[in-house]
C-alpha cells in the first residue's frame, strides 16, 4: 500500500509537466481509485497476437526469422503486440538478428518486458 501511494504521487507529479508523458505497463490498473482522478489516463489493452500473426508481421518488416526461432520468440513475448513492435525496432536499430536478440536475452536473465525496456532505454541514451 506504502509503495502504491508513493508511485501514485510520483505519477502525479511528472503529470502537472506539460512536456513529459508517462507511459505504464501494468497487468492490472486499478478503475476506482479515487487518487487518479487528477490524471489523464488513458488505457491501451493489449492482446496476444497469433502465431500466424506474427509470423506474418515479421514478413511484412521484412525480417526473416527461422521458424524454430520464431516460435521461441513468440512463446516468450506471449505474442504481445507491444513486444512484437519493440522487438522489431530493436532488431532494425542494432541490426541484430533474432538468434542474437533472443542469445542477449537469455544471457541477462531478466522478465522479457524489462529486457525490452532496458534495450531501448541503451538506445535513447545512445542517440541523445
Amino acid at each position: 500500500k506504502e509503495d502504491a501511494d508513493k508511485c501514485i504521487e510520483f505519477l502525479k507529479f511528472l503529470g502537472d509537466f506539460s512536456n513529459i508523458k508517462v507511459i505504464l505497463s501494468a497487468r492490472q490498473m486499478p478503475d476506482n481509485d479515487q487518487r487518479l482522478n487528477d490524471l489523464y489516463i488513458q488505457k491501451h489493452i493489449s492482446k496476444s497476437l497469433e502465431y500466424e500473426a506474427v509470423e506474418e508481421y515479421f514478413k511484412e518488416k521484412g525480417i526473416e526469422v527461422e521458424k524454430t526461432l520464431l516460435e521461441k520468440f513468440y512463446e516468450t513475448s506471449r505474442g504481445y503486440y507491444g513486444y512484437v513492435l519493440m522487438t522489431i525496432n530493436i532488431l532494425k536499430t542494432y541490426s541484430l538478428s533474432m538468434e542474437e536478440f533472443l542469445a542477449e536475452y537469455e544471457f541477462r536473465n531478466e522478465d522479457f518486458d524489462i529486457f525490452l525496456v532496458v534495450k531501448l532505454l541503451f538506445y535513447i541514451q545512445e542517440i541523445l
